[in-house]
């Protein structure tokens, strides 16, 4: 991570609990069934207290997912550091519903949903947006969407690229033509370019143009697709040379 100019200050060891492990079954179209395994996991003894709140006072995005947010003791943390956070600090949600960790759809869909609205940046794929916003159809998820705290809501499609919406804009932004062997690890492939082009553009998500919008989703449709092409969830994702010159060849100049 390093050598990858991540910054590790706040990397915690956790000597007590076990990392959760995911078990990915990959299927002859490329799409995914998982399990999970784990005994009181790592991930839901995090704590508020982990962070310093001269991090948070600091940091320019919040990023979480659902993993932890099954536990109510969970929950009640990341409130904790949801209302530690700075003024300014934009809070990015990515549901990742997984039903096979929840006690039911419907817990699943009253707490992602109360978390959902606390999202300056909401990214969900279709199912998940059809669940939340209990609708059958793209059409009527996006007509369904509120924007009363979150100024972008991304819906991601796989193949058929992905829609941006925000209080002043909606745009459908085409995706990639690849070979898919494994779609694991290509949400947060997504979800990486998109929080990277949004922080790049050093302006408000709801200020953005819509042709800033088409750019920011069209590379992080470029990562998703680039991923597709690689076995593993970690192993298939982009540097941002890679994905630059990805997208240099895949796009009409």
């Amino acid at each position: 991570m390093r050598g990858e100019n991540v910054i590790t200050d706040c990397l915690i060891k956790d000597n007590e609990h076990q990392t959760r492990l995911a078990f990915v079954e990959v299927g002859a179209d490329a799409e995914r069934s998982f399990e999970f395994y784990g005994k009181s996991p790592a991930d839901l003894a995090f704590v508020a207290d982990d962070l310093p709140k001269s991090v948070l006072k600091k940091t320019k995005l919040l990023h979480f997912g659902s993993l932890a947010l099954t536990d109510e003791h969970s929950r009640q943390e990341f409130d904790r550091i949801i209302g530690r956070r700075g003024s300014d600090t934009l809070i990015s949600f990515d549901p990742n519903y997984r039903a096979s960790l929840w006690k039911s759809e419907a817990e699943a869909f009253k707490i992602l949903n109360s978390f959902a609205a606390k999202a300056h940046i909401l990214k969900m794929d279709l199912d998940e947006a059809m669940l939340l916003c209990n609708c059958n159809s793209l059409a009527d998820v996006l007509k369904s969407l509120s924007f009363e705290t979150t100024q972008i809501v991304a819906i991601t499609l796989g193949s058929d690229g992905c829609v941006f919406k925000s209080a002043t804009h909606k745009c459908r932004i085409p995706g990639f033509s690849v070979k898919a062997v494994d779609t694991t690890g290509c949400g947060d492939a997504f979800m990486a370019a998109l929080i990277d082009g949004i922080l790049s553009t050093g302006e408000q998500p709801r200020t953005l143009s819509k042709d800033e919008l088409y750019k920011i989703g069209c590379r992080a449709n470029a990562a998703g697709a680039f991923t597709a092409m690689h076995y593993g969830a970690m192993s298939g994702l982009p540097t941002v040379a890679k994905l630059n010159k990805y997208i240099q060849s895949n796009i009409e100049t």
